[in-house]
This record gives structure tokens, sequence and C-alpha cells, in this order.
């Protein structure tokens, strides 16, 4: 053999030998730990009731305690429950954007037969010089006095058309959703003398702010009340708006030249209104600046405007309704922003 073959055979068993050695090295604490791996599982199966408990270990669980906590967290969720449902009866749903009621009075008590131009210390002034010269109003001869002196008044001038202008004004600016319960005083029957006195008429509700007929309506209305009923007409002009949208406010505008005349006080009646009805106001348009109706307004946080001003108190129902409620409300479905598009 030659010296080339020695040293290639010992080459190769330097190899084997360093094999072998690696092996050794390598394998016996594989293989130990593979045993110890085996015994442990072994003994985990051994003791434990299934697989899965071997794999995974739950630690023991007291059912008792278990127990009590499922009846806090079901506590808890009642507690929440009840809370939403609180919420949900203190929280009304929003109204429709622009959705109002409004009550319009208009007096037609037969003072409205005097000229515009007339205010409330002219006319005064010229019933007492009727009185002094023809005797009571409340008797027949100082009655038919007075009467042709307001049939004096030239047609297209009176009170009456000055408060009808102004009533179309107001209505020329409310917003489109508008619903209006408009009232007048009943007209007097000598007949019925108990049943006419002093009385408070509906003429009609109308939804969204039906114009044609509203306009009718209030050309058809004639000074020929007996007396001016102030206090039941906002008495029945409160309980009319009071079925509106939870959360919008309620609006009662008196168009009137005069005061209260069937012995009653329209003030407290104002102010028992809104207490009932915190959103309510009444708002007077004075056709002959009587400062005695002002105190319908300061009962009820609303506001006197003088005569023809009546596209005034639709701007300020406009305002009115663009102030939030101090009602808190959940947004309807449909009012609710949208997300934007990326």
């Amino acid at each position: 053999m030659s010296g080339t073959d020695n040293e290639s055979g010992n080459g190769r068993r330097r190899f084997l030998i360093a094999l072998a050695i690696a092996a050794v090295v390598v394998g016996l604490p594989l293989a130990g730990l593979a045993m110890w791996w085996g015994t442990s599982i072994a003994l985990a199966l051994s003791r434990a009731a299934t697989p899965r408990e071997a794999v995974c270990p739950m630690l023991p669980v007291d059912d008792g305690s278990l127990r009590m906590d499922e009846m806090e967290l079901r506590r808890r969720i009642a507690e929440t429950e009840s809370a939403a449902a609180r919420r949900r009866a203190q929280c009304q749903v929003c109204a429709a954007e622009e959705a109002v009621d409004v009550a319009l009075i208009v007096d037609t008590s037969a003072s409205m037969r005097w000229p515009a131009t007339m205010d409330a210390a002219a006319e005064r002034a010229r019933m007492g010089e009727i009185e002094k010269e023809a005797g009571p109003i409340t008797e027949t001869p100082g009655n038919d006095r007075m009467l042709a002196e307001m049939a004096r008044t030239a047609q297209g001038q009176d009170r009456m058309e000055e408060a009808r202008r102004t009533a179309l004004a107001v209505l020329d600016t409310l917003p489109g959703r508008a619903r209006v319960h408009l009232f007048s005083f009943g007209s007097f029957n000598g007949d019925r003398v108990e049943a006419t006195q002093c009385s408070v008429v509906p003429v009609g509700r109308y939804d969204n702010l039906q114009r044609a007929p509203l306009q009718a309506a209030l050309r058809g209305l004639r000074p020929d009340a007996s007396g001016t009923p102030l206090a039941l007409s906002i008495e029945k002009a409160a309980a009319a708006v009071k079925g509106r949208p939870a959360g919008t406010p309620g609006f009662v505008v008196v168009v009137t030249d005069g005061t209260e005349t069937c012995r009653a006080d329209p003030c407290a009646a104002a102010r028992t209104a809104r207490a009932a009805d915190p959103l309510l106001s009444v708002t007077v348009i004075d056709i002959a600046s009587n400062q005695q109706t002002a105190c319908l307004a300061e009962a009820t946080g609303g506001q006197v405007f003088a005569a023809g001003k009546g596209a005034d108190v639709g701007r300020m129902v406009a305002e009115a309704l663009r102030t939030p409620p101090p009602s808190a409300c959940i947004p309807r479905p449909e009012l609710a922003p949208r997300a934007r598009a990326p």
C-alpha cells in the first residue's frame, strides 16, 4: 500500500471518530430531553381526566364564586339597561327641522272698527266724549252713538284691516312646515247672548302652513264680537300648541287693540300657560299702542311689536327655531349627520 493510501485511510478514521464523538455529545442531551419530555407527558396524561386537561391545565374553580360573578355581571347589565331606559324617557326624539306650532289670535271685538291711526289714548278720549254727550255705551243711546262714530271710518282703514295685513305678513315669513291654529272672538248673537258673549272660536288648524285657506280665513274675519276675552283665548291657544313635537318651541301670537273686558286676568293666564309649558312664548302685536297688553309677553319671554310689524314677528319665530332647545333630545335617523365619503 502506498503512502498516499495510508494517509487517506487515516483521514477517514479521524473523520469517523470525530463524527462519533459529535453524535455522542449532541445525541445524549437530546435523548435525555426527549426522555424527560416523554416522561412529563406520560405523567400528565396519567393524572389528567382528559388529554385536553393534560395539555391545557386549568386552575380549579369554585362553582359558588363563579355563580356570584355571574350574578354581579347580570346586575350591572340591568343597571345599564335601566339607565338607558330613563334616558330614552327624558330625551325625546328631536322634531324635524322648521317644525313649529303657532297659535294666532286675531281680535275681532267691536273696537277694531276704529281707524288704524287712532291709538288707545285717543280712543279713550273719544269714548269719554261720546258718553258725555249720549250716555253710557252700555245703554242703547250711547252704544248707537259709538257705532255711528265707528261707521265713519273709511273702508280699508280700520284696525281690523290693519290686523289682517299684519297677520298675513306673519304667515309670509313662517317656516314652510309650520302648523297654524287660528282663533278669533265669537260673533255676538242677540238671541244667544250667554253663548256668544266673551267667547273664543277656533277658526281652524292649518298644517304645513296652508297659505291659501289661511288667507281666506283671515279675510273672512269681521269685528263683530261683544267683548275682548284675552285670557280665555290664551288658554285655548296654549292648549292647541301643547301637542307639538317634543323639544320644539310653541308660539302664541296675539293681534289686538285692547284689554281684557270679560272679567278675567290675561296676565295670569299667560303665566300659568308658561309654567305648564316652559317652551311656550306669547308675542303681542299691539294695534293701538296699548301698553296694558305688554304683560302677556313679559310673563312668557315673548315680545311686543307695533302694528304692521308682522314680518318682524315671523323673523323672530324663525330665529327662535335656530336656537337649540333647553332640553336635550335624541336626533332622528334622517337628521343625524352622515359620514363623508373618503
